[in-house]
């Protein structure tokens, strides 16, 4: 599965609002695009971000657009604490055929400085739907395993 992953060297404080997050010297953020058969596009959001400027209610509201040929058709706005590292992982769903007019998409966050195009979806095998269930039961499967080896069970199989 390719990932796209940025490393953004230098973002400047004073520009739009929220941070990128370091776990060391530099932010790490990746943002993955994959599209499924039924005709649905997913923007996969992760990274960690620290809230620099309130924009009420103590957040600070980073937006996020996604362009098909010059067109927005998403919008997300993330909410992010004032002065804290938070991790998100989110995904930004559009129900709809992109179009083939030019490669991929492109996504945007003004407040972190993030432009990318084109950003290239993974094409996947499934349906939308097809897809969540088979996350949700992988996530549900790992948290089993760990429940299971604090009474001396492993899980996957196989004997050492």
């Amino acid at each position: 599965m390719k990932r796209l992953t940025f490393l953004i060297g230098f973002v400047v404080a004073f520009s739009w609002g929220a941070m990128l997050s370091t776990d060391g010297t530099q932010p790490n953020f990746s943002i993955e695009a994959k599209v499924f058969k039924d005709d649905c596009l997913i923007v996969e959001v992760k990274g960690k971000v620290v809230g620099t400027q309130d924009d009420g209610n103590g957040t600070d509201d980073v937006e996020f657009l996604v362009y098909d040929d010059g067109k927005v058709i998403l919008k997300k706005v993330f909410h992010f604490p004032i002065n804290e590292a938070v991790e998100v992982e989110d995904q930004i769903i559009y129900k709809g055929k992109i179009s083939q007019n030019s490669p991929g998409v492109a996504v945007e966050s003004q407040e972190l400085g993030i432009y990318i195009d084109p950003l290239i979806p993974t094409k996947i095998p499934l349906t939308c739907q097809e897809y969540f269930i088979s996350q949700r039961v992988e996530k549900e499967y790992k948290e089993v395993c760990l429940d299971l080896e604090k009474f001396g069970f492993k899980c996957g199989g196989g004997e050492e």
